[in-house]
């Protein structure tokens, strides 16, 4: 509708000369344009025909002649692409102006009330009043007769209650909702559809900016465009692997002769609905099976072990080689012919993949269950799905309340600093890391940028290394296994205990071949249950030089009595000091004897008895749902390699854990590592990650070289 308006208007401009009849013209219509522009379905073209035409600047003029026509304030509040707030040239305001505009109007609306029976509504808190809106919308009468005020619509026009409702919402309630981020119509995958969609234009995007509206639109704006990154950057990968294919055409259809190096065929393709309730809104997952055959390929093919939760596609082709179907899955599980699920024979594999229901039950209905080939990509690319799911589910739950109040505002921009000159940043050389160290234990957000070759994954090493003296609870992610198995490896030579230390994910097995430690879950109970054998063996010691039966010391129960009897001996030769260490450690053992099953053993190694975890960001995003702990310092090294969204969700978990201390570090002038377009990047500010965010505008510690 405002499209074809927008054009009728263009035809009059062009046509008539005369400037007052284009401006009553513009005045005559601009309340139905600004509606329309506020409408949440006004599709990215209405704002590209602004921009091609020469009606916005008309509009401008207008504007500016007639500063106080209410239709300014309706335009400047205007949403485009989902709700997103631009001024008449389509530039974002900042959360400060629009703030502003918000409350005038809910002061406005107000007074307006004071005349009619919801008199009582004026007279509350600005705060308290924002509840009440949803109980004004039953009063369509006074709701008539306030927009009838504001000429939004006309006193004599004949319009149905529910369009007044969302126009009063669209003016007054300028609250982000939920049912936008969380609808169930968008796909966690790259299809056919997105495949074959139309670009849109770079403006019509939003654009990160220093400072959010709120929670909602902090992940409203990210995982748009994170979406559309990570989508697209898929896309690239199978039509590179699609491109690979070598084709013939048979009578029975196509025949591929050749695979790409991450391209197998499929055997057979089968689904069963399940009734397992995913976070995805009110959707289900489906669970289906596909069979394939790992030497089933071209001799190119490089060797593929699948994982539990990695992203496969699977790929119908058309008669011409063109990509007719796609549809993403999740791995859940992969059995070998005899059905094993680990120590694998022979090639055969059948995998077991989840799939989106809406999906599944489309193609059922069509009848198209035939697949040709799967794709894989490599295992660092895979993680989108989940971060989708992780904003899906943390506005879902609605778990904002529960967040840290600085670390969200420092997350939204809101209240920040003022940007420091560059002279003002604290400067250290690489041999001052005591410095370092101690600028960073307070509690707060704490920002360490150096360039290449300044240290600073040796000061991420050190900090960890003086922490662990504090007996405090530190979580060490890091974008790479690398850096994360460096610096624990780094730590343990400089003489910390490795039995506090534990790794999760992938990168254990590569941890372990470089330090010949089990640093995983199971390594872990391993060696809490040897320590566990050691300081019994030391208290039996102790036991015979008090003469008392070292019967009395076969257990950690046991042992924290006898701790109690050796406090009033003096022949055990002990130190108090000694004595609550031996003390401390039986306590954080204790549970071992008690948990009886491996795996309530290996939660309480994560949960209480390890004081260092090492994971990558990956590793976070997967298993963001039961990362629970609550940190006392959270250190991220490579922090600006990560993408907004990316930090930012790790950002806002431990903040609804609890954590009071983050520590970031990286190089500035790095673009995170998933940039896939840079032009659009660049436009909207998604080259910028949180860590470049935060160095512009607070005070940061900055490491030199020596030179």
């Amino acid at each position: 509708m405002a499209s074809q308006l927008i054009k009728n208007l263009m035809n009059f401009i062009t046509t008539i000369t005369d400037t007052e009849k284009v401006q009553n013209e513009i005045q005559k219509n601009l309340p139905l344009i600004t509606i329309e522009l506020c409408q949440r379905d006004t599709h990215h073209k209405t704002k590209e025909l602004l921009r091609n035409t020469h009606l916005l600047e008309r509009i401008n003029i207008y504007l500016e002649s007639h500063p106080n026509d209410i239709n300014l304030l309706l335009l400047a509040n205007a949403y485009h692409f989902k709700r997103y707030p631009i001024t008449p040239s389509f530039i974002t305001i900042e959360r400060n102006d629009l703030q502003e505009i918000y409350y005038k109007r809910l002061r406005f609306l107000q007074v307006k009330l004071f005349n009619t029976s919801l008199k009582s509504y004026s007279k509350l808190p600005l705060k308290e009043f924002r509840n009440k809106l949803k109980e004004i919308e039953k009063h369509i009468n006074i709701i008539k007769d306030i927009l009838v005020i504001l000429k939004l619509i006309d006193e004599q026009e004949d319009m149905n209650n529910e369009l007044m409702i969302k126009i009063f919402e669209e003016y007054f309630i300028n609250e982000m909702k939920v049912n936008i981020l969380v609808s169930n119509d968008e796909s966690l995958y790259p299809d056919e559809e997105w495949f074959q969609k139309e670009e849109y234009p770079q403006e019509s995007l939003p654009i990160l900016t220093p400072s959010y509206l709120d929670e909602f639109d902090y992940l409203l704006r990210n995982s748009i465009l994170f979406r559309k990154e990570t989508f697209d950057s898929a896309s690239d990968d199978i039509m590179t692997e699609i491109n690979e294919l070598g084709l013939s055409t048979t009578k029975n259809g196509i025949r591929i002769k050749k695979y790409g190096k991450h391209t197998l065929p499929l055997i057979e393709f089968h689904g069963t609905e399940v009734d397992e309730e995913t976070i995805i809104g009110n959707n289900k997952e489906i669970k289906c099976s596909i069979e394939i055959n790992l030497n089933d390929s071209s001799d190119e093919t490089i060797q593929w072990s699948p994982f539990k939760k990695e992203i496969i596609f699977l790929v119908e082709l058309d008669n011409d080689g063109q990509v007719k179907r796609i549809r993403g899955g999740e791995i859940l599980e992969i059995k070998d012919k005899d059905n094993k699920t680990k120590g694998f024979q022979g090639t055969f594999r059948r995998i077991e993949i989840q799939m989106e229901r809406k999906k599944y039950q489309e193609d059922k209905q069509e009848n198209k269950h035939t697949f040709h080939i799967m794709i894989w990509r490599n295992k660092d690319v895979g993680t989108f799905k989940r971060v989708l799911e992780n904003v899906h589910q943390i506005i879902q739950q609605k778990k904002f309340e529960g967040i840290n109040e600085e670390v969200k505002n420092e997350l939204l921009g809101i209240c920040h600093k003022e940007m420091i000159k560059k002279e003002d940043k604290i400067k250290l050389k690489q041999d001052k890391h005591e410095e370092v160290i101690c600028s960073v234990l307070n509690e707060g957000i704490h920002l360490i940028k150096g360039k290449k070759g300044t240290g600073k994954t040796f000061i991420a090493m050190k900090i960890v290394e003086k922490l662990a003296q504090t007996k405090k609870k530190i979580l060490i992610v890091s974008h790479s296994n690398q850096t994360i198995n460096t610096i624990i490896k780094g730590i343990i030579e400089s003489g910390v205990e490795d039995g506090i230390i534990l790794r999760l994910g992938h990168g254990k097995k590569e941890l372990k071949e470089m330090t010949q430690i089990d640093f995983s879950k199971k390594g872990r109970v391993e060696k809490a249950l040897l320590e566990r054998m050691r300081i019994l063996e030391e208290l039996q010691k102790i036991a015979i030089l008090c003469n008392i039966p070292v019967q009395n010391v076969q257990s950690c129960e046991m042992g924290l009595q006898f701790i109690q009897m050796v406090k009033k001996h003096k022949e055990s030769g002990l130190s108090e000091t000694q004595i609550d260490e031996y003390e401390n450690k039986i306590k954080m053992l204790i549970p071992l004897e008690i948990l009886r099953a491996q795996k309530q053993k290996e939660k309480y190694i994560e949960l209480s008895y390890c004081q260092i975890i090492g994971v990558t960001s990956t590793y976070v995003t997967m298993n963001f749902d039961e990362l629970k702990q609550r940190f006392d310092y959270v250190i991220v090294d490579e922090a600006s390699q990560m993408l907004e969204l990316e930090l930012g969700l790790l950002i806002l978990k431990i903040g609804l854990n609890g954590t009071k201390t983050l520590i970031l570090i990286g190089n500035e002038e790095e673009t995170p590592v998933v940039i896939h377009n840079k032009e659009i990047s660049e436009y909207t500010k998604l080259n910028e990650g949180l860590f470049q965010r935060w160095a512009k505008q607070n005070q940061t510690l900055e490491l030199i070289s020596e030179d």
